[in-house]
């Protein structure tokens, strides 16, 4: 995946891709159709590469911890996910990190809401992974890297942006 840090990927040729990974043409035809085949493939490694970080999330301060840190996963590979999104642009919006995003809301939003009703539940999480999600887009598609704005007070924008919807629809418990 070294390759698509500086082509994208609708610009690689088979034989660009075996040449970089050292593999034969006939191997890389035993797993994949053509270069485009790989997108799932793709997929599993930005997965993988962000699963140990969102794994974390079991309470608010976990989600914040995991965006801070999804934020900083996110600007190390920005050059790689540029390339990715101008190929897959959806990528992030359809794709397993999504989907791995929202359980860690929606079990936060359980926590605090138990009774909550599965549409409530549901609604608050989509609603908070698809704005993070955005706001990730925007930022890798754009030069928000070059704006004054460093990534700690992007991640810490983001985690306000999502913990406020979150506190606003399921404040916390108060205890005595």
């Amino acid at each position: 995946m070294k390759l698509l840090e500086e082509v994208p990927l609708s610009d690689i040729t088979v034989k660009e891709l075996c040449e970089g990974a050292n593999i034969s043409r006939a191997t890389f035809y035993r797993y994949f159709k053509s270069v485009e085949d790989m997108i799932p493939q793709i997929e599993k490694e930005l997965l993988f590469e962000f699963s140990g970080v969102m794994n974390r999330g079991k309470n608010i301060s976990d989600i914040a911890a995991v965006i801070r840190d999804v934020s900083f996963t996110v600007y190390e590979r920005r050059e790689y996910l540029s390339r990715v999104m101008r190929t897959v642009p959806d990528i992030l919006f359809h794709g397993k990190l999504r989907e791995v995003l929202k359980r860690i809301f929606i079990s936060e939003i359980k926590i605090r809401m138990p009774d909550a009703g599965t549409i409530k539940t549901d609604s608050v999480a989509e609603y908070c992974v698809g704005g993070l999600l955005s706001l990730y887009e925007k930022w890798i598609s754009t030069d928000f890297y070059g704006q004054a704005l460093t990534v700690g007070e992007f991640a810490d924008s983001a985690a306000v942006l999502v913990l406020s919807t979150i506190n606003s629809v399921c404040p916390e418990e108060k205890t005595d």
